[in-house]
């Protein structure tokens, strides 16, 4: 073989080798055999995967790498990773994205779980008839209140502990303002002396439709729809779905067992209101979940806003939805990809006003939507026919339902709620699917947290290598 033939040879080879799929990465292949059984709990460190805040671009990914290494910014607060501030300095990195409504029968969410806990001593505001005289300190009144449409089906969620030493009554009532009928759908109800399992027991029985008479309805006949006796330290959660052909007022009142239950809407107007507690007002609470330090842009601003959410949140059930593009292994195009879906959904509180307007709330924790992520399988790495999504927890507890599918061959349901398969801690992932999977498919997630479960996850989209 003379040069000429030796070098084209050469070239031949190289191009040939050059052309050779690279192979998955051994890091992969490590994280793909660790990941635990669809509705099972693992240790974030035992999948070989780490957690990088910084502010420096993350450096390029290597194939040789022996775990992954996940960064991310030090002080994202509510911007996406992906929009121009960032600039693809976080590549496989896709944070807080963006929410899009989603069409569904519930109209309106409505949401009373400020203040949590019911104690003497709450401030409460003036209520909104004119000359009456401003309250003192209390626990009974509004916690929540807000005007619903006609032909509207509201979904409710409740969450109150009775930090007093007395029993209360709590009542969920509706106030028409014209005649019509009312329509109970669902209704699951628990009051527990633990919070978490109140929340768990009414969470689970959510799903169960009850088969209730139509209520008919009077102009400003106040309809009672849920009455409870609240012993000291009692934590009631209430999910409930309902539909009024007529519009109206629906609240949610605490008060003493022996008051009169209320009638029209001008006994609501006359009650005091409670308070909505700004995170300021308890900053040593809100430590537990923000380091003031690390997020310092998500401190500030969260310290400004309210506690919990209160009031009515029009179309809760949203969605996130995004392209899964990678065709190789090359661990520089980042097959692993990371997500979470945007922190909270808005709503109106009636009972705080800015001026003329009602102000602007968040449900950070989500509680009572159905918020959603969809997976367009655009490109898969060579020879992948099966991926798995897992869930990652970064944050404080979570608590509540996941339901994912493809549409066409497989769905899994992963409850994550005390002893079963149990809750998911700091740090910890779950695996919430693992299926076949080809070019074109859609995989879809809903995400239900539970009440008194308020944690931002991620998920990872994990494209296992052929065996």
């Amino acid at each position: 073989m003379n040069k000429l033939q030796a070098c084209c040879f050469g070239l031949v080879l190289a191009g040939v080798l050059a052309a050779q799929p690279v192979p998955p990465s051994p890091r992969l292949e490590s994280l793909a055999k660790a990941l635990p059984p669809v509705g099972k709990n693992a240790k974030v460190e035992t999948l070989g995967i780490q957690l990088v805040p910084t502010n420096q671009p993350a450096p390029k990914a290597s194939q040789t790498s022996p775990s992954y290494k996940i960064y991310y910014p030090t002080d994202l607060d509510r911007r996406s990773t992906d929009d121009a501030a960032y600039a693809g300095k976080y590549p496989g990195v896709h944070l807080n994205l963006p929410l899009k409504t989603q069409p569904s029968y519930i109209n309106f969410l409505f949401l009373s779980d400020q203040p949590e806990r019911i104690l003497d001593d709450r401030k409460r505001t003036p209520a909104a008839v004119a000359g009456s005289p401003a309250p003192g300190p209390g626990a009974t009144g509004i916690y929540a209140r807000a005007p619903i449409p006609h032909g509207s089906t509201v979904r409710v969620l409740v969450d109150h502990t009775n930090g007093t030493k007395r029993n209360l009554r709590f009542d969920l009532v509706w106030i028409p303002r014209k005649p019509g009928f009312l329509t109970v759908r669902k209704r699951s109800l628990s009051v527990h002396q633990d919070s978490v399992a109140a929340g768990k027991q009414a969470f689970v029985e959510q799903g169960q439709t009850v088969v209730e008479p139509r209520v008919q309805l009077e102009p400003d006949h106040g309809v009672v729809l849920i009455s409870q006796l609240l012993k000291p330290e009692d934590t009631l959660v209430l999910h409930e779905e309902y539909f009024s052909s007529a519009p109206g007022d629906l609240a949610a009142v605490v008060s003493e067992v022996e008051t009169p239950q209320l009638a029209t809407k001008a006994e609501l107007d006359g009650l005091p209101v409670l308070h909505s507690i700004v995170w300021k007002e308890e900053e040593e609470r809100l430590g537990k979940f923000i380091d003031k330090n690390a997020d310092p842009t998500r401190w500030k601003r969260i310290s400004q806003s309210f506690q919990h959410a209160r009031g009515h949140f029009p179309s809760p059930d949203r969605l996130s939805e995004v392209d899964y593009q990678v065709s190789t292994w090359n661990e520089s195009d980042y097959p692993v990809q990371v997500y979470s879906k945007f922190e909270s959904i808005p709503g109106t509180d009636v009972t705080v006003k800015q001026g003329d307007a009602a102000a602007v709330t968040d449900n950070r924790g989500k509680y009572g939507a159905r918020v959603g992520m969809r997976w367009n399988l655009k490109a898969l790495p060579p020879g992948c026919k099966e991926v798995a999504i897992v869930a990652l927890n970064r944050g404080a507890v979570f608590g509540g339902r996941h339901w994912v599918s493809d549409g066409k061959r497989l769905a899994s349901e992963v409850f994550h709620s005390p002893n079963n398969p149990g809750l998911l801690p700091k740090l910890y992932v779950s695996t919430l699917w693992k299926g076949k999977v080809q070019v074109g498919d859609q995989i879809q997630m809903w995400t239900e947290p539970m009440a008194n479960t308020s944690v931002q996850l991620w998920y990872l989209l994990v494209p296992i290598p052929p065996q």
